[in-house]
């Protein structure tokens, strides 16, 4: 395992998470080894994914263009439960078919706050761009 907890108290991260997903009906998910995708559970979420690769752990939303690394499995599991909870949304912004930017937000008192953007390619700001975002609420995590 790649962290003192995991190691410690013989955690498995993918099994805990599954133990979760079990209780939720009409979630689908599928484990292929170190990776565990979960599906949305309608059309206005997005996809969740948990990867371990050798000492470090990602946590993916929507079609795999954002990430986040993780040395720890239980900030990792942490991040991936708040992606699937109401609390977060992800924003995605295309130019001609192609991600621009991934931006994930969180909820607050006051409205939706920034967390992190993945930029992937710059667009000429005077020309036609397309804007989606999507939430689950797979889970309820702070008050979701």
């Amino acid at each position: 395992m790649t962290d003192g907890r995991a190691a410690a108290e013989g955690f498995d991260p993918f099994a805990a998470l599954e133990a979760k997903l079990a209780h939720r009906p009409g979630v689908r998910w599928r484990r292929d080894g170190d990776f565990l995708e979960i599906e949305p559970a309608d059309s206005a979420g997005f996809r969740t994914s948990l990867l371990r690769s050798g000492d470090e752990w990602i946590v993916g939303f929507g079609d795999h263009a954002f990430h986040e690394h993780f040395t720890d499995s239980a900030e990792a599991l942490e991040f991936l439960a708040f992606g699937l909870s109401a609390r977060c949304r992800v924003r995605t912004t295309r130019w001609f078919g192609l991600f621009v930017s991934i931006v994930v937000e969180t909820a607050d008192g006051a409205g939706w706050r920034h967390v992190s953007t993945t930029g992937t390619l710059g667009s000429p700001s005077w020309r036609w761009r397309w804007s989606e975002t999507r939430s689950n609420a797979i889970l309820d995590v702070g008050g979701a």
